[in-house]
């Protein structure tokens, strides 16, 4: 990277997250004598120190129409990509920048848009006469699993646009739709490399026979960044297959290799690659070194409020104060002092971290009055958090559930959120209310699956046995519902259910939990 004079070099800035430069760098941004290559090198240190203080001046260039749009562009990307974030936008702001017209303006509004306004982002996306179709449809990475988003993303791999296809794909790759799978491997075909190369890159994630056979075909390709690709998806494939082949139940083992049959040749496993390690379902003995226990100390009050006052303070100096704290040492008064520092701090990083400090102190009020937080990331970490309190609390139950019914409680979020909610609730009412969940077509399917893992855990046994009627239904998304169901009558020794119908999907992770549930019941494995 290159750098501005009288300023340490821009490695090392990141490395140390130093953010004594931040204004100077915001500053350089916009110099008439910045290269674009120096406005992306500045982009990735502002990205990663995550200054609060830049964010005004970096939202004056992004809405300034009259800075060039490759600054502006710029401006918009290092408040998305801040590894700390921003604060959340306010819908009327994302709308007006919306309807305003001003394209730079558009587009980032379009990718802050996913969680609260995710009809806009779709209906671009869906939109081929749109000039910011791509845009919207990369932002359907990740909060788009309904089946009808899912559509809208397969419906993109035929548009007449290579560069519409390849983001298809890749916008593909995280939720892994069933119904892609045969319009990704068309997509192979493709006569845009790129689209291929994505095509494929997706497809290492489909565990299924039909996509190895092709992956193989694809090793040959003239082109050798196409053979590249292929090699390494056709790797990561052929090693899941491997994984269950060494399976720690014989049963599933055995039944794994009869299904993979059409491809062993293929596949040529040596005896090294199928060796195990230890013996069927015996534990492994942990004969290791216990960990070295965390080594803690209390910083003193005023030494620590002086230090994350100081707006130039490093944010490695601030992880690693608040790594080495032991927030126990601290007594009623210097607490209560602390947490009215902490809440109110305008760093995002402080206000994240605080969540572990209130876990450790068990301030409920302070967890549930952090989680209003402004920003996304600091309220999802208060959410983990407060999955980790101890002892049980009826008042985190009832904000988590609360909060889990949030149409923006989504993704990862939406399952910490749930964990917590089941974490502190008194178990008769989560088992009521995951059976509610769990049966409820119009939720999400992966909100769905983590509810009967829950109550599997809880040992639900006659609630898990009444929805295993489930499997009767198609796979709205993925199998994954049904694989959870499967493998919670197995742990719960249910054995009802008519399981015909999938031994020949073409699914590892299916196979596996067939095998599981078929053949550890003695009675059930003479009916298939």
């Amino acid at each position: 990277m290159t750098h501005i004079t009288g300023i340490p070099s821009y490695e090392n800035i990141c490395a140390t997250g130093d953010r004594s430069w931040s204004l100077q760098l915001v500053d350089r941004l916009i110099a008439p004598a910045t290269t674009i290559q120096e406005s992306d090198n500045i982009g990735e240190v502002l990205q990663a120190v995550s200054d609060p203080r830049t964010w005004l001046s970096l939202y004056e260039i992004l809405e300034t129409r009259s800075i060039n749009e490759d600054i502006r562009w710029q401006a918009g990307l290092i408040l998305r990509e801040m590894r700390w974030g921003t604060p959340d936008i306010e819908q009327e702001k994302l709308l007006r920048w919306w309807h305003e017209g001003d394209k730079i303006l558009q587009e980032h509004a379009l990718h802050c848009m996913p969680l609260d306004l995710p009809e806009i982002v779709a209906q671009v996306a869906g939109d081929a006469s749109h000039p910011l179709q791509s845009t919207a449809l990369l932002a359907m990475d990740f909060f788009f699993e309904q089946p009808r988003y899912q559509e809208l993303k397969i419906k993109a791999l035929e548009h007449p646009d290579p560069q519409i296809r390849e983001y298809a794909a890749f916008v593909l790759l995280w939720d892994e739709p069933i119904h892609a799978q045969e319009p990704l491997l068309r997509a192979t075909h493709d006569s845009a490399l790129t689209v291929v190369n994505e095509a494929m890159n997706t497809l290492q994630y489909y565990h299924s026979q039909r996509v190895f056979i092709r992956l193989q075909e694809l090793l040959s390709h003239p082109q050798e960044d196409v053979s590249g690709q292929a090699s390494i998806s056709y790797d990561s494939l052929r090693n899941s297959f491997g994984l269950a082949l060494t399976h720690k139940s014989v049963v599933v083992r055995k039944h794994i290799r009869r299904w993979l049959q059409p491809i062993w040749e293929m596949l040529n496993f040596s005896e090294d690659e199928l060796k195990l390690d230890g013996s069927e379902d015996s534990p492994v003995a942990d004969n290791s070194a216990p960990a070295n226990q965390k080594i803690t100390i209390k910083v003193p009050l005023d030494e620590l409020i002086s230090t994350l006052s100081n707006p130039d303070e490093s944010t490695t100096i601030i992880e690693g104060m608040f790594s080495g704290i032991d927030w126990k040492a601290y007594n009623p008064s210097e607490r209560k002092k602390l947490t009215a520092f902490l809440i109110g701090h305008s760093d995002i990083l402080v206000r994240y971290r605080a969540a572990e400090c209130f876990r450790t102190w068990n301030a409920q009020d302070s967890l549930i009055k952090l989680l209003k937080d402004p920003s996304f990331i600091v309220r999802k970490n208060v959410m983990y958090e407060m999955g980790q309190a101890s002892p049980p609390s009826i008042n985190i139950a009832h904000t988590a559930w609360e909060h889990f019914k949030r149409p923006a409680t989504r993704f990862t979020h939406s399952h910490e959120t749930l964990y917590t909610y089941v974490s502190h609730a008194p178990v008769d009412e989560a088992i009521r209310n995951l059976v509610t969940l769990a049966g409820d077509a119009h939720q999400l399917e992966s909100d769905r699956t983590a509810a009967i893992e829950h109550l599997c855990k809880l040992e639900a046994h006659d609630e898990i046995e009444l929805l295993s009627v489930l499997l009767e239904d198609e796979p709205e998304v993925t199998w994954a519902l049904h694989i959870s169901l499967l493998e919670s009558m197995t742990t719960l020794k249910i054995n009802r259910g008519n399981i015909k119908r999938f031994i020949h999907v073409d699914n590892l992770e299916m196979q596996e939990a067939i095998a599981s549930f078929v053949y550890e019941d003695s009675d059930y494995s003479g009916r298939i």
